[in-house]
């Protein structure tokens, strides 16, 4: 009996042994090698695919230097990261070849994909348009929706339509849309050149309207420069190119967008997934987005580049325990998209240059009640610019049932709107600089928005105004409120702000409902019993803007004179004067106005070309230096008003930021961009507008 309790507590002991996971490895790619190898250093797999079915819980794949065109899936367990010190890019693109002379300096080719972009290595290229990519929107004459008939007189003899139409029609109008804010694309179907008449295809829905703006874009009858492209679909998988290149070089570095899923899985729709890491890879060139994760725990996304993925960078829904940090995502139609999460970071990211949105933080994206709310969000310490071209664009925008999120010292500059919050509660902002909005530059909006706390904060420079609160119970302590008027709704709370905007004779507060002004914070305290301690002054800023203005018509501009509009309608021009130096869509380009008349300033040196949409215009006044400096000045009233021991405004080093250096130790937290990567980093007055292709 001894005998066999010991024969069965050793089996016992066996089977536990053999049930313990092996020691993790490390299995080496290298897309360089000739002979797949055993994973070791020595003798390296050749995919990274490989590696991952070979993988088990707790083991790291390192990954060596190259491209590979594959997309991944990463289960429970694996940590995936580049080797040190050396570049590893997952790519969806497919290099494109075969160009034959097709006329003049165009070349033409063909491709066994639906093509919709076209790239010189990491540039993206402009598609054309007619009359020309640098002469601007046109406005729709009159539209016959019934006959799915557009007219704009202006091109009524044009002999371009006669060329659209041969031998079949080909291109497509691109329309901004006034109402709602929209961008829609419809092909072309026939052209009139008698008439100036375009009629489109039957699909999708035409919904513009008379003075909408248009572009036609996508024929190779449009190209009449160099670095443009256009193409033409002959059947669902066939498409032909067509390309006047720069030089002649460029035709060898050539690619489009091909990979039709995520390049990087993380999780399973089925089965969750957990304790996942993905380090130091740069991703792109996906059609739709380039790293998805769904339906998985405990992930870490860190030291990555994603960009020029056809939707977002990054997506994860649902995903909880999730950190997203010292990434950069630019070129992206989205950067970052968290829905339908809980417990997650995003931090000391830069999210940049992407056609819609920064960073999107949502809820129940089904808008049925399908899954659930997203709470517990952190987004701390990121840099957040330059999102301003196509649909609603936000560098930060909430929706569908958020709560618990906290926004903290984050640097948001240039967008259509710093931040647009819907259906989110129970939140805060605090210690953030947000400025240069051609709308609202902190919305709570729909009436949705509620129970909101900001501390801390310098917010300004908004286009419309520095806040708009139309929900309930904010309390906002020690804030800076820069070039716009404090806008309060129901349930407001506050004290020692900082108020300027822009003017002595302009407001302190406005109030609803009902819309009352409050010239004072004497008289607006005398009514409402908040900001007691508040001011009414300029906050006397190191280095900041003397004020600001937006572009009001885009369709009379042009590259060397604007038509502004100021942030109360009445005093368009006001505070800019002939030898001020200009800042345009933060493109760090000093230029100097010549002109100032009653609508518009002139400037030189020029744009790159016409404005494509939006511009906020940062006057420096005789200042040349446009490192912005949001520090008070020694004679700042920020000095004296201290509630305690805690000034007012945010103590972000927005230089340091800026320079991806979050903690201010004078070492960059980002990764380093590549020399093409930095030559390709998209211009925010010369955009190649890829997106208008999109099917």
């Amino acid at each position: 009996m001894k005998y066999r309790m010991s024969t069965m507590i050793k089996s016992l002991i066996l089977v536990l042994i053999l049930a313990l996971p092996a020691h993790p490895r490390e299995l080496h790619v290298d897309d360089s090698t000739t002979i797949d190898g055993d994973g070791s250093v020595s003798a390296p797999l050749k995919t990274i695919s490989q590696a991952v079915k070979q993988a088990e819980p707790q083991d790291t794949i390192v990954v060596h230097g190259g491209i590979y065109h594959e997309s991944i899936s990463l289960g429970s367990g694996l940590t995936l990261r580049a080797a040190a010190e050396q570049r590893v890019v997952i790519s969806g693109f497919s290099p494109i070849s075969g160009w034959k002379p097709y006329r003049a300096q165009i070349y033409s080719t063909t491709v066994k994909w639906p093509a919709v972009d076209l790239f010189v290595g990491s540039r993206a290229q402009p598609l054309a348009t007619y009359p020309s990519i640098g002469s601007g929107w046109s406005q729709i004459t009159s539209i016959d929706s019934d006959k799915r008939q557009v007219t704009d007189t202006a091109l009524a003899g044009a002999p371009m339509l006669d060329k659209l139409s041969k031998p079949k029609p080909t291109g497509y109008v691109f329309v901004h849309q006034k109402r709602g804010n929209y961008f829609r694309r419809y092909p072309i179907r026939a052209a009139n050149s008698q008439t100036g008449t375009l009629t489109l295809a039957a699909t999708p829905k035409l919904t513009a309207q008379a003075k909408d703006r248009y572009l036609m874009c996508g024929s190779q009858a449009f190209i009449n420069g160099p670095g443009q492209w256009a193409y033409e679909r002959l059947d669902n998988v066939t498409t032909r190119l067509y390309f006047w290149p720069e030089r002649p070089a460029d035709l060898e570095r050539t690619q489009s967008r091909r990979a039709s899923r995520p390049l990087v899985q993380i999780g399973h729709w089925k089965t969750l997934q957990s304790a996942i890491r993905f380090e130091g890879i740069e991703v792109t060139g996906s059609r739709t987005n380039g790293i998805q994760i769904r339906n998985a725990e405990d992930v870490t996304i860190e030291r990555c580049i994603i960009h020029d993925n056809a939707q977002s960078g990054l997506s994860a829904r649902p995903a909880s325990q999730l950190i997203i940090r010292h990434c950069i995502a630019y070129g992206n139609k989205t950067g970052i998209v968290v829905a339908s999460s809980n417990n997650v970071i995003v931090e000391e990211n830069e999210v940049a240059n992407n056609w819609v949105d920064g960073i999107v933080i949502a809820g129940d994206v089904s808008g049925r009640g399908l899954i659930h709310t997203t709470r517990n969000v952190v987004v701390r310490g990121n840099y957040v610019h330059h999102h301003l071209f196509l649909s609603h664009p936000d560098n930060c925008q909430t929706y569908r049932g958020v709560s618990n999120l906290r926004l903290e010292r984050n640097l948001f500059l240039w967008a259509g709107q710093g931040l647009m919050t819907e259906q989110t509660s129970q939140s805060e902002l605090i210690g953030n600089v947000m400025l240069g909005t051609a709308a609202v530059t902190v919305i709570f909006g729909h009436g949705s928005s509620n129970q909101w706390t900001l501390t801390n904060n310098t917010i300004g420079f908004g286009g419309w105004g520095a806040l708009n609160m139309s929900g309930h119970d904010y309390q906002l302590h020690r804030n800076i409120l820069l070039a716009n008027t404090l806008s309060c709704g129901k349930g407001y709370q506050g004290d020692y702000n900082l108020v300027w905007p822009g003017r002595d004779d302009w407001p302190f507060a406005i109030t609803s409902p009902p819309w009352k002004s409050h010239d004072s914070v004497a008289e607006f305290t005398d009514k409402t019993g908040q900001d007691k301690h508040s001011r009414k002054a300029p906050p006397k800023l190191k280095n900041v803007p003397m004020s600001q203005a937006m572009l009001a018509d885009v369709v009379r501009s042009t590259a060397d004179r604007l038509y502004i509009r100021s942030n109360d309608r009445k005093h368009v021009t006001a505070g800019f004067s002939a030898g001020d130096h200009i800042e345009i869509n933060g493109d760090g380009i000093v230029r100097r106005i010549t002109q100032v008349d009653e609508n518009s300033i002139a400037f030189q040196p020029a744009l790159p070309r016409r404005p494509f949409r939006q511009a906020v215009i940062w006057n420096w006044g005789d200042r040349t230096d446009f490192q912005l400096d949001i520090r008070p000045s020694n004679d700042s009233p920020v000095q004296q008003m201290k509630d305690g021991q805690t000034t007012v405004g945010s103590d972000l080093n927005a230089q340091a930021m800026m320079r991806g250096d979050f903690n201010g130790d004078g070492i960059r937290d980002l990764p380093t961009l590549p020399k093409d990567l930095q030559q390709a980093w998209p211009d925010p007055n010369n955009p190649p507008i890829p997106y208008i292709a999109l099917p």
